[in-house]
C-alpha cells in the first residue's frame, strides 16, 4: 500500500499514519517470515550439499575402502604364504639337524650320502628326534658308510717291519742289493 492512494481516498495524515503502521506491522512479520523461510531453504540447501559431498565421499572412500580391504587382504595372504615358508624351512632345519646327530651318533662317516638314500616323506621330527628313521638297513645295505663295531684289521706291510732296522729287511741282504732286486722285478 502506498501513501498517496490512501491520499487520493481522502484520508487523514493522521490515520494515513496510523494505518501504514500498521501494515508495516503485517508486512515485517511477513517478511520477517519470508526471510526465515529463505534461510531455512539456504540452510536446507547447504545441508543437501554437504550431503552430497559426504555421499561422494563414501562412494570415493568406499572405493578407497575395498583397495584398503584388497591391499588388506593381499597382505594377510603375503603374510600368511611367507609364514608358512618360514614354518616349513624351520622344520626343514629341525630335521636336518636331528638328521645329522642321529647318523653321527650311529658313527656314519657321510651324512650327505646317508640322508640321499632316507625316504623323507616318511620322517618327522619329535622332541628333536627323528621318527621314522631306520639307519639298521643302510648298515646293512651301505655298510662302507658307517664306521664298523669290529676292532681296526693291523695294518699290513710287506718286505720291512715298521721301527725296523735296514739290515733287518730282507734277511741278510743289504739295502743296495734290495733295491736292485726290485728294479728287476725279483720281488
Amino acid at each position: 500500500m502506498k501513501r498517496e492512494f490512501l491520499k487520493n481516498l481522502g484520508l487523514a495524515d493522521d490515520i494515513i499514519d496510523k494505518i501504514m503502521d500498521e501494515n508495516g506491522k503485517d508486512i515485517n512479520a511477513e517478511k520477517a517470515r519470508a526471510d526465515a523461510a529463505e534461510l531455512t531453504v539456504k540452510d536446507l540447501q547447504d545441508q543437501i550439499k554437504e550431503r552430497d559431498k559426504d555421499i561422494a565421499d563414501l562412494k570415493k572412500s568406499s572405493t578407497d575402502n575395498a583397495d584398503l580391504t584388497k591391499k588388506y587382504e593381499d597382505l594377510q595372504a603375503k603374510y600368511k604364504t611367507d609364514t608358512d615358508a618360514l614354518e616349513k624351512k624351520l622344520v626343514e632345519q629341525q630335521l636336518d639337524a636331528a638328521l645329522d646327530a642321529a647318523i653321527v651318533g650311529a658313527k656314519g662317516k657321510n651324512t650327505k650320502a646317508i640322508k640321499a638314500l632316507l625316504d623323507f616323506e616318511k620322517l618327522s621330527v619329535k622332541d628333536g628326534k627323528v621318527e621314522g628313521l631306520n639307519l639298521d638297513d643302510i648298515k646293512k645295505s651301505d655298510p662302507y658308510l658307517f664306521e664298523s663295531d669290529d676292532a681296526p684289521a693291523e695294518p699290513k706291510f710287506f718286505g720291512m717291519t715298521p721301527g725296523g732296522k735296514v739290515d733287518t729287511l730282507q734277511g741278510s741282504k743289504g739295502m743296495e742289493q734290495q733295491v736292485d732286486d726290485i728294479m728287476k722285478g725279483y720281488y
